[in-house]
């Protein structure tokens, strides 16, 4: 967050007359920060051990430096820095706070590590084999998410891995990421992009245009290099211009040559790093880690040695006039060596192309049974495939493994904690006590009211939206308490056996399961709804208060229904009987926890299946976590891989004039482009879904109670409002309302007209209606801002057409048409 410089109590004219390269940290402030003290300080900024006073906590505040302050391109690099740091959200990567400038003077603040650095490490001591191989593969999974992400480092050296107080490693200080440097003065390290020693040689001319992810693979070998035998690669030379050509020119040692010691597969995975040639290096950072893996698990390492032959590639090339003169003597010797080496070379050919054809075969395998995790195994089995032979199957495969969602393991066991239940405004919790409920003041054991339990499950309580208490299962069976100080009870219309309770986000509803489900207006306590059969386990509601998913009846299934029309959604039969559920904040998950020990993820409205996982029975509450990045259950926890670069527009194709015959529910019929192309609407015979046309993806639906196959809903977006839609379905007419994310927020029934029919609204508010009078005879009429009382009749001619979109702005006409194969192809500014 950007903070304004009129805010700061920091005086810019004071800093400048008595500091030269940094804030003195008794000297100055910036709001909302106390600084405690000095960490660190680097070429272009000094770090402050700092206190942010909202959310209270500690921090890392770095602060460029004032001599800075007027130089262009350095507070570009500091911005860039900032940038890069608060775009890359994952946990080996220090995550930035806030951003902003006082008097002139950037700033940003991001993780507290008090771990000290590597480099720090490494000048106590060497470090173990273990530990370096442990903290390598966690720095390669922090680097390759930025390369993922169009992120280069291009400094990373042990300075810039920092250790919190857990001994967790980060990166850190992206300075120089994405810079372009044009100052090409070599006795100046600050002009290289990076530290000399941790240099790859394609940059020692200090040109950044040859940067990429294999420059930062090398600069990981080089620090690996040092933590493995307690040396920078070139240590031993000892000024810059040796140094700089030292790298252009010559191989680094390796590590066993001084340290024969040094497993074999390390020094092979270290060289392969290390490797001149970007083209001889991994194929990736990811590549590089998976090897270190392979190491620490005990398997064999896909790197191979440095042969001979490539050797003495790179020794000709830096040493051309020998090279010449040993080619010469190789060519008179070497006619009877190429008859033999070629039938050699043949079967090696060979085995290759068959080695490659069973490594696409277990990539495509691995992809097809999508066992969690399947992402990994396909890109480790295509890149052994790549090393071997480029192919565009490769590219065909890991397209098509990244169309699909995936779950990887998250490797830290944390401890789950059972939080008080909290009232809305936090003034209140409820807590249990031998099976009673205890209503008491936030943060202290002073309770207010206790419910007894009068059997050994207890009492069932739940905060309502409002604030107020609903308590079931107690000596007055169920109601809602006031938490205002009266003695307000309105009790709840049930007398059935209570084994749930579940209270809707969104509105004062509260779902009672027992023998039955009751859904209860909880501020008249009257029944709303009543689904039939046994609750199988705790009911869930959806963000919005739409979507209820409940577990109920004699078959292992589960059921979402959609409150507002009161229609069932989708069904699913599960392995096992559901004993846990969770919807994802985004509404297009839902997980659900068997007592099979199966854990499913499945995708909405449909419940198509996304990912399976067993995790052995009684696994505990099922959760999303982090926004819905990470799926909890129990004390096992997942990170989700989204799928990536897919389109979920439905199949479709249909003639306006087509009949529409029983299973034609899913097929779209009509579609319209939000006024200003953000969203696409499509409609169906029952149900409407909303588009992301930036994402490429749905962003909500929903069900429409249409009991006629035949006749199709149609949909309009409101000229007036935006993000306003209303609903045309048999009989009826329905308005809602969507966010800027295309969630659906508010939904309601409208009049309708009898005998009228809406087949379009202008632009401009006015609606073209069919009319059908008394003597079953239909006409067209224009109804002036969609008023039945001003209208005028049309021609046929103005009938509007079924099958194809065409929405009109000021500078533009977009044309949206349903083809054939089943995409939706859109033309103008907004086209997809």
């Amino acid at each position: 967050m950007q903070k304004d410089s009129t805010d700061s109590n920091l005086s810019s004219g004071a800093i400048w007359a008595a500091f030269d390269d940094a804030f003195d940290p008794d000297g100055f402030g910036i709001d909302g920060y106390e600084i405690l003290g000095e960490l660190d300080r680097g070429g272009m900024g000094v770090v402050y051990h700092a206190r942010q006073k909202v959310p209270e906590r500690e921090v890392a505040l770095k602060v460029m430096l004032p001599k800075y302050a007027g130089d262009t391109e350095m507070r570009e690099r500091f911005q860039t820095e900032a940038r890069a740091m608060a775009t890359l959200d994952h946990p080996g990567i220090l995550p930035v706070y806030e951003v902003g400038e006082a008097d002139g003077m950037p700033y940003f603040s991001m993780k507290l590590a008090l771990g000290g650095s590597l480099a720090s490490r490494l000048k106590k001591n060497r470090v173990s084999i273990k530990d370096a191989v442990s903290w390598m593969i966690d720095i390669s999974a922090a680097v390759h998410f930025a390369h993922q992400r169009g992120v280069l480092h291009r400094d990373l050296k042990p300075g810039n891995f920092l250790f919190d107080d857990k001994g967790a490693i980060y990166v850190g200080d992206f300075g120089v990421a994405k810079m372009l440097m044009v100052d090409s003065d070599l006795t100046d390290t600050q002009s290289f992009i990076g530290t000399p020693n941790y240099m790859p040689p394609e940059l020692v001319d200090g040109s950044a245009i040859a940067a990429t992810t294999a420059g930062d693979q090398y600069s990981l070998g080089a620090v690996f290099y040092e933590c493995l035998i307690g040396k920078r690669p070139y240590a031993e030379y000892s000024n810059i211009a040796s140094l700089i050509q030292a790298i252009a020119s010559d191989e680094i040692r390796s590590l066993r040559s001084s340290h024969p010691k040094i497993p074999l597969d390390l020094d092979v995975i270290c060289s392969r790093a290390l490797a001149r040639s970007p083209g001889r290096r991994y194929s990736s950072v990811d590549a590089f880690r998976q090897d270190l893996i392979r190491w620490q698990t005990g398997r064999p390492i896909l790197a191979r040695p440095v042969s001979l032959l490539e050797k003495a590639t790179s020794w000709a090339r830096r040493h051309p006039l020998p090279f010449g003169l040993l080619l010469a003597l190789i060519l008179i010797s070497g006619a009877a060596a190429i008859v033999l080496s070629r039938s050699f070379y043949e079967q090696n050919t060979l085995r290759d192309l068959r080695l490659h054809e069973a490594l696409m075969s277990e990539a495509r395998s691995s992809r097809l049974l999508a066992r969690p995790g399947f992402r990994e195994r396909v890109f480790e089995f295509l890149n052994q495939a790549n090393e071997l032979k480029a192919s565009e199957r490769s590219r065909v495969e890991a397209a098509a493994a990244l169309v699909k969602m995936d779950l990887t393991v998250k490797p830290e066991k944390s401890v789950i904690h059972t939080p008080p239940l909290l009232s809305p405004n936090g003034k209140f919790e409820l807590r249990k006590s031998d099976g009673d409920l205890l209503l008491v003041k936030a943060g202290s054991m002073q309770h207010l009211r206790r419910w007894k339990a009068v059997d050994r499950d207890g009492v069932l309580g739940a905060f309502l939206p409002s604030g107020d208490v609903v308590v079931a299962r107690s000596e007055d069976q169920a109601g809602v308490w006031s938490t205002d100080g009266k003695s307000d009870f309105t009790p709840l219309n049930t007398q059935k056996i209570l084994s749930y309770l579940s209270i809707s986000p969104a509105a004062d509803v509260v779902a009672l399961g027992g023998e039955e489900l009751e859904l209860i207006d909880a501020q008249t306590g009257q029944r709303i709804w009543t689904l039939l059969g046994n609750v199988r386990c705790q009911p869930v509601w959806s963000e919005n208060g739409r979507l209820i998913a409940v577990a109920i009846g004699k078959e292992k299934k589960i059921s979402i229904y959609d409150f507002y029309t009161k229609s069932l959604v989708a069904e699913k039969r599960m392995s096992g009987w559901p004993q846990s559920m969770a919807f994802r904040d985004a509404g297009d998950l839902i997980a659900v926890s068997c007592d099979d020990g199966t854990l499913s993820v499945l995708r909405l409205p449909d419940l198509t299946e996304v990912a399976t996982v067993k995790t052995g029975p009684d696994s505990g509450t099922v959760s999303f976590e982090e926004g819905g990045r990470y799926l909890r259950s129990g004390r096992q926890s997942w990170e989700i891989q989204e799928a990536i670069g897919y389109r979920e527009w439905r199949r479709s194709g249909i003639d306006g004039s087509r009949e529409i015959t029983e299973g034609d529910e899913g097929t779209v019929l009509g579609m319209r482009l939000s006024p200003d192309g953000r969203f696409i609407l499509t409609m169906t015979t029952a149900e409407i879904e909303i588009y992301d046309t930036a994402k490429g993806r749905r962003s909500d639906f929903h069900n429409v109670n249409n009991q006629r196959i035949d006749v199709r809903v149609d949909g309009w977006w409101s000229p007036e409002n935006q993000r306003r839609i209303l609903l045309q379905i048999p009989g009826g007419l329905e308005s809602m309302e969507i966010s800027d994310e295309g969630k659906i927020l508010h939904w309601k029934r409208e009049e309708k007209v009898p005998g009228a029919t809406i087949l379009d609204i202008k632009s401009n508010g006015d609606y073209i209606v069919e009319v059908l009078n008394d003597e079953d005879e239909k006409t067209l009429e224009l109804w002036k801002q969609g008023d039945d009382a001003e209208f005028k009749e049309l021609s046929e001619q103005a009938r509007p057409t079924q099958n194809l979109l065409v929405t009109h702005s000021a500078d533009e006409t977009v044309v949206a048409s349903v083809k054939q194969n089943g995409t939706i192809e859109v033309s103008g500014a907004h086209s997809l």
